[in-house]
């Protein structure tokens, strides 16, 4: 104890900016860096000039930084020996306690989002930033809660275990210490301000009514949905020195909260979104063939920053890549070692990149009286059935889309939500589907083909033809014949046969920006959800599990048939339908 109170002593004293100190040896290029690491440096020394400034509200306290590390560092490490923070470790606890709101002193951050790949400490930081608002945080001086979240309570107990077992070893040091702490298997207790901390999993219900001062969730990338995060931050809402934090690794799949949040985290540091109050330190790889030069490794792997220290480390996941690549398989290890989201199958049919790169803003096209071809995917009782629409606008280019139709056979909108793990109603608010509106929750026929007619009719559309699969469409088609519709009608079979060409073309024709999207969610989702099957050279989509939606680009595709050539080379490249 008497070495640990020297090591307080000395850090008390110790006017180091450390957060100023990592900002500029990542901007000098002392220290490899990610973009995103880069943007967050800058970002915090753009900040500490506009703190100078009366209209900023806010301004770095490095005392108050500095306690924070001290303080730390005073937890144990998992072998009992005493324990150092790395200096980006350091950084982001002084970023999260030492940027303050001028007036009160509450934390500038409510809300962190921190990524890195896994080992690199991600555990223990989050242990120490929940020790520090149990033992020494003013605001609130009683009452405060600190709750380790994760989608399964075995994945919060980690960090919490990791406090629990931190606190009991300092507990029999400091007979002070151990008077004023609890320690329980579930819980801990400060006796003297009656605050505590506890690991809870997402399927809790109450985390709304913890009002928690500090919050953690752990591999966020696990969470199918944004329950948990919505209720803690619902919670948190009547404080007014909360912190909501995202310790997390990337993911395999795209189609989660996480994605959203890590997509909307980059547009922050790139000031595309003005979002003063959250934190974001972001370390990965910048492309993925940066993987083949160790000396990027650090990029998302920060404590490889001390080869001295963590050469070990950096020699298995250099045993651990040569292996994967001798597999000729690098996409876990891509997400697990480098914290990049890619999709978990290397039969994906897109990577979020490349369909990324034909998107526009829906705004900037003009469909009126284009010429158009439909492609229309029918579910089952309860799945998804989908619209979809090329588009071919004046220079040539086309541009798709697509609108589906949810169905509610045996359940509401929410309860499906919950089972699927899709936000329908967001989807619904978006305008990019709608609910049956038939009283058995099965599709209705006729509602989709009365959308149709009236998408046509509104934008004046040149229907150049109708594609569909077979399967129980023969009231849609009878839907066409009453009106009289002089439409070109084709069956298009989802077999090796018909869908091969039109899911090369596509996906080439998106490569090469000669088809354009717009920020459907929807469609999105079922990119991403899209795996290749093969038979020979043959082709088709699947997916990789029954509630995975793939209907809205199946809709595309299917459109895309007939769109991708001249009408008059239909029956010569293709024949029967």
């Amino acid at each position: 104890m008497f070495q640990k109170m020297k090591k307080m002593i000395h850090l008390l004293n110790n006017e180091t900016n450390y957060a100023e100190l990592y900002a500029n040896q990542i901007l000098n290029g002392e220290i490899e860096a990610s973009e995103m690491i880069k943007l967050a440096c800058q970002r915090h020394i753009d900040d500490l000039e506009r703190s100078k400034s009366d209209d900023f509200k806010y301004y770095f306290n490095n005392e108050m930084a500095n306690k924070a590390i001290k303080n730390i560092e005073l937890l144990p490490a998992e072998d009992g020996s005493d324990l150092e923070l790395a200096l980006f470790q350091k950084w982001i606890v002084a970023s999260l306690e030492g940027w303050r709101t001028k007036g009160t002193d509450y934390k500038r951050f409510r809300k962190a989002y921190i990524s890195m790949a896994r080992k690199n400490g991600k555990t223990f930081l989050a242990a120490g930033l929940g020790m520090i608002t149990l033992l020494t945080e003013k605001h609130p001086a009683m009452g405060r809660r600190v709750l380790f979240t994760a989608n399964e309570l075995k994945q919060a107990k980690i960090s919490y275990e990791m406090l629990r077992v931190g606190l009991n070893k300092l507990t029999e040091q400091s007979k002070s210490l151990r008077k004023r702490l609890k320690i329980q298997e579930q819980f801990i207790k400060d006796t003297k301000s009656n605050s505590f901390a506890k690991a809870m999993s997402s399927v809790a219900k109450n985390a709304e009514g913890y009002n928690p001062t500090f919050a953690i969730i752990d591999e966020y990338h696990e969470s199918k949905s944004r329950a948990m995060y919505n209720s803690i931050s619902k919670g948190m809402g009547q404080q007014k020195n909360g912190l909501l934090a995202i310790i997390s690794t990337a993911g395999e799949n795209l189609n989660v909260p996480m994605f959203e949040e890590y997509e909307m985290c980059k547009s922050i540091l790139r000031k595309e979104k003005d979002a003063d109050r959250y934190f974001i330190a972001i370390y990965e790889l910048d492309a993925a063939a940066e993987i083949q030069d160790e000396k990027n490794w650090v990029k998302a792997n920060p404590l490889l920053s001390d080869e001295i220290k963590f050469g070990q480390m950096k020699e298995n996941m250099r045993e651990e890549y040569e292996t994967e690549k001798m597999r000729g398989s690098l996409y876990s290890l891509l997400t697990k070692n480098f914290n990049m989201w890619i999709q978990s199958s290397e039969n994906a049919y897109m990577t979020i990149s490349d369909w990324r790169n034909s998107q526009v803003e829906k705004k900037d096209i003009n469909i009126s009286g284009t010429k158009t071809w439909i492609g229309l995917d029918l579910s089952r009782t309860n799945d998804l059935s989908s619209v979809g629409w090329i588009h071919e606008l004046e220079d040539g280019t086309k541009y798709i889309d697509s609108y589906s139709f949810i169905a509610t056979y045996n359940e509401d909108i929410k309860s499906k939500s919950d089972r699927e793990k899709i936000d329908y109603q967001r989807l619904i608010d978006n305008n990019l589907a709608t609910v049956t509106d038939s009283i058995s929750g099965i599709i209705s026929k006729e509602q989709i083909m009365r959308y149709i007619f009236e998408y046509v009719e509104l934008h004046n559309l040149d229907v150049q033809g109708f594609c569909y699969d077979a399967y129980s469409a023969t009231e849609c088609l009878s839907i066409i014949e009453r009106k009289n519709l002089n439409w070109d009608i084709f069956d298009v079979k989802q077999d090796y046969r018909n869908m091969t060409v039109p899911i090369k073309a596509l996906r080439d024709d998106l490569l090469e920006r000669k088809v354009l999207h717009n920020e459907n969610k929807l469609l999105e989702i079922a990119v991403n959800n899209a795996i290749i099957t093969k038979n020979d050279d043959m082709l088709k989509i699947n997916k990789k599990k029954n509630r995975n939606k793939i209907d809205p680009i199946i809709s595309v595709i299917i459109a895309y048939k007939l769109a991708m050539i001249e009408e008059e080379e239909t029956t010569q490249f293709y024949g029967v339908f």
